[in-house]
C-alpha cells in the first residue's frame, strides 16, 4: 500500500511540497478535495509515472519520495524497480486507450473458460517468469553493487598511485594528476602482467627507480679502473723482491761491520761526510790509521753502493702500496647508482688494502736486506692471494659497469627516464589493485555476469511460451461483451456498445451502426465510456482487484446529477474490493456521495478526507495535501463548504490579492445558492432585485456593496483599471464585505444562519 507522499519538487504546480508531520496516513480509502487547477490532476500524474515505470515528459527533473511500507520508499531514483499492481484513470488514459489519435479504442483482453487447463499452464508460467525475474534482479542487484565496488577499487587503487608519485619530485603532469582512467588504460594493455602480478618491484627495484626519475644534472664520467694485469704485476714483484733477497755481494769484508748493520750504516754516512785531507776522526778527534780507510773503502765498494741504491729505488718505489686509489666520489653519478657504487667502493678499498698489505710485507723485507745487505736469511711470504685478485676484478668490472650505465642514461637520459617510470607505473598499480581486490571482485562481476544471462535465457524462453499460451487463451470479444454489459447497466440503455475491430481493438456504433473516432457522442458519453472501459480494463488478463491500487481522478466532470449517481454507484459496486483506493474530485456532490459509501458501506472503515489546497506565498500558488478540515469531512453539500469558507474568512481574514478574488468567487457561489433556495431565483441579480424591491428586506445597508462585490470583483469587470494598477478600495475593503455578506443571510434568514453558524462551530477544529 502508499502511506505517505513525503515530498514533491519540481513536479508542476508541486514545486516543494513536504509532508506536514500531522498529515494522517493514506488508508485503504482515501478521498481528495480541490478547486479546479489545485493540483489533483498533477498527482494523477505522478501516480500514472509510477504505473508506467517512465519518467514525466513534461517534468523530467522532478524529485519526489513516496512511502510504500514500514521504512520502505519510491522514489525518482528506484521507482522503475517497484511490484506495486497500480491501474491510473486520469486524461492520458483515456487519450491512449479509448479515444486515441489512430481513432482506435484499444482491446481488452479476457481469459476464454473453457480453456482451463491453458490457464493453469498459463499461471505457472508467469509466476516462474515472477520467480526468475525476482532472482535476476538480485543478481542485477548484486553485479551492480559489484559494479560499485570495483570502480571504487579502480578509484582507490589510482589515488594511491598518486600519491606514490606524489611523494617524487617530477614534473610529469600525467603522474602528477594520475586517476581511474589512466588505470584502465594500463590494465587494458597489461592485464595479464597486473593480474599475475609479474611486474611487481622489489623494494630495492623500486627504490632504484624511484630515484632514477628524479630530474638531475649530471656529467660524463671518464675513470679507467681496469686491473686486468694486476696479476701480472704481482708475479712480477715478488721476482724482483725474491731476486733482491738473495743477492751477495762480493767483497772483502769487515766482520764487525758485517754482524753490527747499524754500525756499519753509520760508519758508511761517516765516511761520506769525512775530511781525510786532516786525517783525523770527526768523532774522537784521534789519527786515522791509514790501512782503517783502505779498509772502509773495501767494505763499502760501487758494488755494495749500487746494491743499496737498487734497494732504496725499491722500497721509495713500492712504500705506498701497488694499487692506487684514482676511483671518483660517489656525487658524481646518478642518485639511483650513488648506493650501489658506495657499496662498490667499500669492496674495492677492503680488496686493494689485502693486496698492498702483501707489497708492504714484501717493502718490510727489502728494508731488512736494506739495513743489513750481508744478511741472507730474511722469510718471505710469496702467497699473492689469487682469491683478492679475482674479488678485486670483480668489483673493477661492476664499477666499469656502473659508470657505463650512468653514461649511457646521459647520452639518453629522457627515454631511460621515460621506461623507468612506465616500470614504476606497472608495479605501483598492481600493488595497489591487489590491495584493493580488484581482479576477485572483476572475476565475482563476471560469473555474476554470466549466471545473469543465464537467467535471462530462461526468462526470455518462459516469456515465449507466456506469449504463445496468450495468443490462444485470450480473446478480446469477451472483453467487448464485459464492457457492453457494463456500459448499459451505467447508461441504462443499450444504444451505445463496442464491436471488435477487424484490425484490432474496438470501435464505437449507435444503433450498430459505426460512429467515427467517438464523434457525435456527448461528452456525458464519452466519459462514460471512458470510466467503464477502465473499470473493465482492470480486470483484464485475470488481474484481481483486491491486489490493485485504484487512482480515480474526476471522472463525473461531464455527468449531470443523474448520472452523477450512476458513476459513484458504479465506482462503488465495482471498485469496493481494491485493496486500496484513491479518489480526486472537484464536485461537491460527488464528493459526498463517495464520502459516503466509504464511509458506511465499507465494513465500517472510515474514509481518509484530504484537501489538495495550494499554498500563496508572494502571489505564487504552491501545491500542498493537508487534512480535511471538519467543515468539509462532515458537511454533505457544497453549500455547507462555501458557507464555512465565507466564515473562517470573516473570522481570519487574508488580504492577500489572490485570496481576496478567490474569496469574492466564493461569496458570488454561495450567494447564488441561497437566494436559490429562499427565492427560487437561478441568477444573482434576480436575489438581489428582490431584496430592493420587498418590503423586509429594503433596510439592509451596504446592499449595494455587497453586489458590486460579488458581481464585480468575482468576474473582474473592472473595464480596463486592472492593466493600469491594483484596485485599491478592494485590498481595503474585503473583509469587512465579506462581513457584510453573511450579515446579509442573517438579515434575511436568521433562523437558517443560526443552524448553519452553529453546525459550522460544531465541527470546527476536527481533522481527519
Amino acid at each position: 500500500m502508499i502511506l505517505r507522499i513525503n515530498s514533491i519538487e519540481d513536479f508542476g504546480i508541486f514545486d516543494n511540497y513536504k509532508s506536514k508531520k500531522d498529515l494522517v496516513k493514506f488508508g485503504k480509502n482515501n478521498l481528495f478535495y480541490g478547486l479546479n487547477g489545485s493540483g489533483k490532476s498533477t498527482l494523477a500524474h505522478l501516480f500514472e509515472c509510477i504505473e508506467r515505470k517512465e519518467k514525466s515528459l513534461y517534468h523530467p527533473n522532478a524529485k519526489w519520495r513516496m512511502e510504500i511500507g514500514e521504512n520502505e520508499y519510491l522514489d525518482e531514483k528506484n521507482f522503475k524497480d517497484h511490484i506495486l499492481n497500480l491501474k491510473v484513470f486520469n486524461k492520458s488514459f483515456v487519450e491512449r486507450n479509448v479515444f486515441t489519435p489512430d481513432k482506435s479504442i484499444k482491446g481488452i483482453v479476457y481469459i476464454s473458460e473453457e480453456k482451463v487447463e491453458q490457464k493453469m499452464e498459463f499461471d505457472k508460467l508467469n509466476k516462474d517468469f515472477d520467480d526468475l525475474n525476482k532472482e535476476n534482479d538480485e543478481y542485477i542487484k548484486k553485479i551492480s553493487e559489484l559494479e560499485n565496488e570495483i570502480n571504487k577499487s579502480l578509484t582507490n587503487s589510482a589515488k594511491s598511485v598518486k600519491i606514490r608519485f606524489g611523494r617524487i619530485d617530477t614534473s610529469d603532469k600525467r603522474l602528477s594528476n594520475y586517476d581511474r582512467s589512466d588505470l584502465k588504460k594500463l590494465i587494458v594493455n597489461h592485464n595479464n602482467e597486473l593480474k599475475e602480478n609479474t611486474d611487481i618491484l622489489s623494494d630495492k627495484e623500486e627504490s632504484f627507480l624511484l630515484k632514477s626519475i628524479v630530474p638531475q644534472e649530471k656529467s660524463r664520467i671518464v675513470v679507467n679502473v681496469n686491473h686486468d694485469n694486476i696479476n701480472e704485476m704481482f708475479q712480477d714483484l715478488a721476482f724482483n723482491v725474491q731476486e733482491l733477497l738473495d743477492t751477495s755481494i762480493s767483497m772483502q769484508v769487515i766482520n764487525r761491520l758485517k754482524d753490527n748493520p747499524k754500525i756499519a750504516e753509520w760508519v758508511r754516512k761517516g765516511l761520506d761526510l769525512h775530511d781525510f785531507s786532516s786525517k783525523k776522526c770527526e768523532f774522537c778527534g784521534q789519527e786515522i790509521p791509514p790501512d782503517r780507510i783502505a779498509a772502509l773503502n773495501a767494505h763499502f765498494s760501487d758494488e755494495y753502493g749500487n746494491f743499496i741504491s737498487k734497494l732504496d729505488n725499491f722500497i721509495e718505489s713500492y712504500k705506498n702500496g701497488l694499487i692506487k686509489n684514482e676511483l671518483p666520489d660517489a656525487n658524481v653519478f646518478y642518485e639511483e647508482y650513488q648506493e650501489e657504487y658506495k657499496e662498490l667502493f667499500k669492496l674495492y678499498e677492503v680488496n686493494v688494502e689485502k693486496l698492498n698489505k702483501i707489497v708492504a710485507n714484501w717493502v718490510e723485507a727489502i728494508n731488512q736486506k736494506r739495513f743489513n745487505p750481508f744478511k741472507s736469511d730474511i722469510s718471505v711470504n710469496y702467497d699473492i692471494q689469487d682469491d683478492s685478485i679475482r674479488s678485486l676484478l670483480d668489483v673493477c668490472q661492476k664499477i666499469m659497469n656502473l659508470i657505463s650505465d650512468h653514461n649511457k642514461k646521459l647520452v639518453d637520459r629522457d627515454s631511460q627516464i621515460q621506461i623507468n617510470k612506465k616500470k614504476l607505473e606497472l608495479s605501483f598499480a598492481a600493488q595497489e589493485l591487489c590491495n584493493f581486490n580488484y581482479f576477485n571482485l572483476l572475476e565475482d562481476h563476471e560469473k555474476l555476469e554470466e549466471v545473469s544471462k543465464m537467467k535471462e535465457s530462461e526468462i526470455l524462453e518462459i516469456n515465449n511460451k507466456i506469449a504463445t499460451i496468450e495468443r490462444e487463451l485470450f480473446v478480446e470479444n469477451i472483453g467487448a461483451d464485459e464492457f457492453n454489459a457494463k456500459l448499459s447497466s451505467f447508461l441504462g440503455h443499450d444504444e451505445l456498445s463496442l464491436e471488435v475491430n477487424n484490425g484490432g481493438g474496438y470501435i464505437i456504433k449507435r444503433y450498430k451502426k459505426d460512429i467515427e473516432s467517438g464523434g457525435g457522442l456527448s461528452e456525458g458519453e464519452r466519459t462514460a465510456i471512458a470510466l467503464v472501459y477502465f473499470i473493465t480494463k482492470i480486470h483484464e488478463k485475470g488481474n484481481d482487484i483486491k491486489d490493485t491500487i485504484l487512482v480515480i481522478d474526476d471522472p463525473i466532470s461531464s455527468f449531470d446529477s443523474n448520472h452523477l449517481f450512476y458513476a459513484n454507484y458504479f465506482i462503488e459496486n465495482e471498485c469496493s474490493n481494491a485493496k486500496q483506493i484513491f479518489v480526486f474530485t472537484h464536485n461537491m456532490r460527488f464528493f459526498s456521495l463517495q464520502k459516503e459509501w466509504f464511509t458506511i458501506k465499507k465494513n465500517g472503515t472510515n474514509v481518509n478526507v484530504f484537501m489538495i489546497k495550494p499554498k500563496v506565498s508572494d502571489n505564487k500558488r504552491s501545491g500542498n495535501i493537508e487534512n480535511a478540515d471538519g467543515y468539509l469531512k462532515h458537511f454533505d453539500s457544497e453549500y455547507h463548504w462555501l458557507f464555512s469558507e465565507v466564515y473562517k474568512f470573516s473570522e481570519n481574514p487574508k488580504l492577500d490579492y489572490l485570496s481576496i478574488h478567490t474569496i469574492a468567487n466564493v461569496c458570488r457561489q454561495l450567494l447564488e445558492c441561497f437566494f436559490k433556495f429562499k427565492f427560487g431565483t437561478k441568477r444573482l441579480l434576480g436575489g438581489f432585485r428582490i431584496l430592493k424591491e420587498d418590503e423586509c428586506f429594503k433596510k439592509f445597508d451596504g446592499l449595494e456593496k455587497v453586489y458590486k462585490f460579488v458581481n464585480h470583483y468575482s468576474h473582474n469587470t473592472d473595464h480596463g483599471s486592472s492593466v493600469q494598477g491594483f484596485n485599491d478600495n478592494l485590498l481595503a475593503e474585503t473583509d469587512k464585505i465579506v462581513t457584510l455578506v453573511l450579515k446579509l443571510v442573517k438579515h434575511v434568514d436568521s433562523v437558517h444562519y443560526s443552524s448553519m453558524e452553529e453546525l459550522i462551530k460544531k465541527h470546527s477544529g476536527k481533522q481527519c
